[in-house]
């Protein structure tokens, strides 16, 4: 099992940000080096654990102190070192620790090491070890194998025997292996697909019957599938073999190559100190990871009062500074916990067996017990690691200090991204802590004294910070408590830290919320040159493919800091992710959101950043806990005229206090309510209409599609319309369909999935034949599927309706179109009471209704309203939404296309008008920018799908595939 943690210390860090300082991202042979010492750092924070028990713990039930330490320790691949481990090296004499005030940091290296001389060693490999046969630990398929490896001596360490192909290419999965793997230990990074990829060599060790033509279609099929992944295959035949002329310095890279053999043949002695500095932080980090995954599945080790631990260091020392360290975690940490958090250490009984050519200075083992293997032989432990970093895995067996209940930690030989082997924040339940400070009478706070000390060690360990700046603990100590605080501090001040600090102090992920991007960059970028790299941000700077990348990194918890734009809150599959987090078996969930720059709620949020008004209530609606409670909230900023806040606030959400004035107390909005709703930020609009959406009718979604089946020729002069003998167009005319093309139809449109089917025909009303021949279509259609058929066939009488109504017909369509007030600027030939009087007749027979109006026709606001007023009255819950598609030769044909906004507006406040409605987007759908989706998302629920009368539409196919993204369920009609 491959995990993931690291430390490095200050003075080997500082050389390789110096060197990195140096160099020009801009220049490809810079970015090269970047890669290389980024991909070694990388790789150095990978290792191998073979436990002796299945590793299987329950994502969804982590202990949330254990996870908590866990996620400090893995904050960085690498991170900085304990201080406990600073100081060590300084007490030995192989650091120095700075003079600054405010700073703990251990910069200079008493002997200097150059930048060549970490970058070189940064390779792997234990110098003079000798792999025989009898000890080679790697897998091998044949002695012809050995004879391979045999007379190379340190390749046998990087070579990788027997590895699973399905690691390299998934597409050949089923215990396929190859017979050796050389992984580049460096990042490599691929223009075409926009990321970073592993690149390799593949040695095949060919028998003869690697001839036969089967094996050779086979191998090819092999090779070229590796090749997919970067990966080339070399083959090797018995006589190249035999022959014993493998140049693995050309196969490899001789740089590379160089590189592993000059460590090969280091003289340890020479280079112990070199050797100490770089890896033992990483041996340390390596333990401590190691000692934390196996508390998470033996929680009976803490009812114990002592915990026997031993440690066998096949290399550099560490296991005292590991175990001495996470003492120091769980101690501070349980000093501030309520006792019901708490989890207790017992004591712990260290005995350490070194390698004692490796230990550069006895004080390393922190006066632990030092023993050999014969005590080892006499003595039961409760938990035994044994350790090596200069090893790999699976390349030598060990013959001393065997135990069939060691957990065995060895490096990796590659560096794994598979999903769900990359670096995971623990999520559990959030933890109660103590209030950190106490409020003076003269409204000013002071640390809580017996707590001071636990809290300094996490912003000492973490931050490196001496002690926090002023006006900072109280927001943080707020903020463990799990309470919405906003912390307002000058700039300069520190605020970053107050967010920083409670995340890394409770086991969940953190959105950030910030206005300007690069003021999220640049905190994405001090982290990181804090040696934190758990963060991320997403905007639009970024190509698409690496926001993308970086919002699945978050969804699989990949990333602890998630920073983005207000404006994500409002996108649909952002809040999918993010309501849906716990939804994989890592059991993910969120500790806080963060609204950075919060002084713009009230600044911005009436203006060009309406968006910004929301962010509380929708971080809280979407982001939850792991007790599906809403987030704790942190606003911060340095902005004082922010106090203007509390009384902005009051004026902000009329329409979130509408909808739960609907919801709660089933109030029915007037035209004065509608009017104020207009002046309502869209977003906010559009969010509170999606929530009465979902409370009132869950993810339903009506589809239908109509048939024009008959067309042109209408008496009727209505302005709009391409069918009225009163225009020219180029509509086409046509009597009513036959019985066979209606029914050929109806059967297609079942067929796609669609439960519902329109017949339209053009006209004022029906002629008794044709009245005759739609029953009968009806009925046909009734015998011979199971959709639900709806009729518009204009002004139709009750008498009329009770036929079509007996033949099968279950629903009337007659728009109003628009209002009473504006209706004879529409039409001249018929009335609004007309139309009003056909709908009544359809209901009186038991028909349900479906009607509404068309946008765009010179109409106000106020009779957009008007309109849906009455059709409120009329208890109608099915309602078109048509926006205006100006058909040229029509009165109407010139008229300005509206907006995709206005349309959203229109939707939202039809939907706060008649809440449990079905509000249909239908003709003009086309019109829109992104054909619906912002309105599927601000309160529509329903559509026309398929072309309309005479214009085209969107086809079905298409707008199932938008349904299903948009996470609705068409519903039976």
């Amino acid at each position: 099992m491959q995990f993931k943690a690291g430390y490095i210390v200050d003075s080997i860090a500082k050389v390789v940000a110096d060197f990195k300082a140096k160099l020009d991202r801009h220049k490809p042979t810079d970015q090269n080096q970047l890669d290389q010492i980024n991909g070694l750092l990388q790789y150095a924070s990978s290792f191998d654990v073979d436990f002796y028990y299945k590793y299987a713990p329950d994502f969804k039930k982590l202990n949330p102190v254990l996870a908590t330490l866990n996620n400090i320790i893995t904050r960085g691949l690498p991170t900085r070192a304990p201080l406990i481990l600073e100081n060590l090296f300084a007490e030995i004499g192989l650091t120095e620790q700075s003079k600054e005030e405010f700073e703990i940091n251990f910069p200079k290296l008493i002997t200097p090491i150059s930048y060549e001389s970490i970058f070189e060693l940064l390779h792997i490999i234990e110098p003079q070890l000798d792999i025989t046969k009898a000890n080679y630990g790697g897998n091998l398929g044949s002695s012809l194998e050995w004879e391979f490896i045999k007379k190379h001596p340190f390749v046998k360490q990087i070579l990788e025997s027997q590895r699973d192909f399905s690691t390299i290419n998934s597409k050949l999965a089923g215990g396929k292996s190859v017979d050796f793997c050389f992984t580049s230990p460096y990042l490599h990074w691929n223009e075409n697909n926009n990321r970073y990829e592993k690149v390799g060599r593949i040695f095949e060790v060919d028998g003869s019957h690697h001839s036969l033509s089967e094996y050779k279609y086979y191998d090819a099929y092999r090779d070229t599938i590796a090749e997919d992944e970067n990966f080339e295959t070399i083959r090797f035949t018995v006589e190249t073999i035999k022959a014993d002329n493998t140049d693995f310095e050309a196969l490899i890279g001789r740089k590379i190559y160089q590189n592993f053999k000059n460590n090969f043949e280091k003289n340890i002695k020479e280079h112990l100190a070199e050797y100490s500095l770089i890896f033992i932080p990483f041996a340390v980090a390596r333990v401590q990871k190691t000692v934390l995954e196996f508390l998470l599945v033996h929680p009976e080790l803490f009812n114990k009062e002592r915990i026997e631990i031993a440690i066998i260091e096949r290399d550099l020392p560490c296991g005292a500074i590991a175990i001495k360290s996470l003492e120091e975690l769980f101690f501070n940490i349980n000093a501030i916990l309520d006792d019901k958090d708490k989890l207790l250490l017992p004591e712990i009984s260290l005995t350490v067996f070194e390698n004692s050519k490796w230990v550069i200075d006895k004080k390393l083992h922190l006066q632990k017990r030092v023993e050999d293997e014969s005590f080892f032989k006499k003595n039961e432990f409760d938990i035994v690691i044994e350790h090596s970093i200069l090893r790999r895995s699976n390349i030598y067996k060990e013959a001393d200090f065997l135990s069939d209940k060691a957990i065995k930690i060895r490096s990796s030989h590659f560096f794994d991204t598979a999903f769900g082997k990359m670096r995971r924040v623990y999520c559990a339940d959030l933890l109660h802590y103590k209030a950190l400070v106490e409020k003076k009478d003269d409204g000013s706070y002071i640390p809580v004294s017996k707590y001071e000390y636990h809290i300094n060690f996490f912003i000492q360990s973490i931050f490196r910070k001496v002690s926090f700046r002023e006006g900072q603990l109280p927001i943080i100590s707020r903020a463990l408590q799990q309470k919405p605080v906003i912390g307002l501090l000058p700039t300069g001040g520190g605020k970053s830290l107050t967010f920083q600090l409670p995340t890394f102090l409770q086991p969940g992920l953190c959105l950030v919320v910030d206005p300007i991007k690069s003021l999220m960059e640049d905190q994405v970028r001090v982290l990181k040159q804090n040696w934190i790299d758990c963060c991320e941000f997403i905007n639009s700077n970024l190509k698409r493919e690496e926001r993308v990348k970086k919002l699945i990194d978050f969804r699989y918890g990949e990333t602890m800091f998630l920073f983005v734009s207000p404006e994500r809150f409002v996108m649909q599959d952002f809040r999918n992710i993010i309501r849906t987090i716990d939804v994989s078996k890592f059991g993910l969930a969120f500790s806080y959101c963060v609204i950075d720059e919060v002084h713009c709620v009230s600044e911005w949020g009436h203006d060009f950043r309406s968006t910004y008004l929301m962010l509380g209530k929708n971080a809280q609606r979407f982001a939850k806990t792991k007790t599906a409670k809403a987030v704790s909230l942190i606003g911060l900023t340095a902005t004082a005229s922010f106090l203007c806040f509390r009384n902005e606030r009051k004026k902000m959400f009329f329409c979130e206090e509408l909808k739960n004035k609907i919801i709660h107390e089933n109030y029915r909005i007037g035209k004065e309510d509608a009017f104020r709703l207009k002046e309502e930020p869209l977003e906010i609009l559009a969010n509170a209409a999606n929530d009465l959406r979902i409370h009132f009718c869950g993810n339903d979604f009506d589809l239908c599609t109509i048939i024009n089946a008959k067309s042109g020729r209408c008496s009727e002069n209505c302005r709009y319309c391409a069918q009225s003998v009163h225009y020219k167009t180029e509509s086409p005319t046509y009597s009513l369909l036959g019985e066979d093309v209606i029914l050929e139809e109806a059967k297609r449109q079942e067929k796609r999935g669609v439960p519902r089917f329109s017949l339209v025909t053009s006209g004022r009303t029906l002629s008794a034949e044709d009245l005759e021949k739609i029953c009968e279509d009806i009925k046909k259609i009734k015998k011979e599927t199971s959709l639900s058929v709806c009729l518009s066939s204009g002004l139709l009488t009750e008498e009329q309706f009770l036929k079509l109504k007996k033949a099968g017909l279950s629903r009337v369509h007659n728009n109003l179109e628009t209002s009473r007030h504006n209706f004879s600027e529409v039409c001249t030939t018929h009335s609004y009471d007309d139309k009003m009087e056909c709908l009544r007749a359809a209901a009186r027979v038991g028909l349900s209704l479906c009607s509404g109006g068309i946008m765009g026709l010179g109409e106000s606001f106020e009779d957009r309203i008007d309109m849906l007023m009455d059709i409120r009255d009329l208890n109608i819950t099915s309602i078109p939404v048509n926006v205006l598609n100006a058909i040229p030769g029509t009165p109407y044909g010139e008229l300005p296309k509206l907006t995709d906004d206005e349309v959203c507006q229109m939707v939202s406040i039809y939907r706060f008008i008649i809440p449990a409605a079905f509000i249909r987007l239908a003709g003009g759908r086309g019109l829109l920018s992104d054909k619906g989706r912002r309105a599927f998302q601000s309160g529509a629920n329903a559509a026309i799908s398929g072309d309309m009368l005479t214009t085209a539409g969107i086809s079905v196919e298409t707008d199932l595939i938008l349904i299903k993204e948009l996470g609705y369920t068409i519903r039976k009609a």
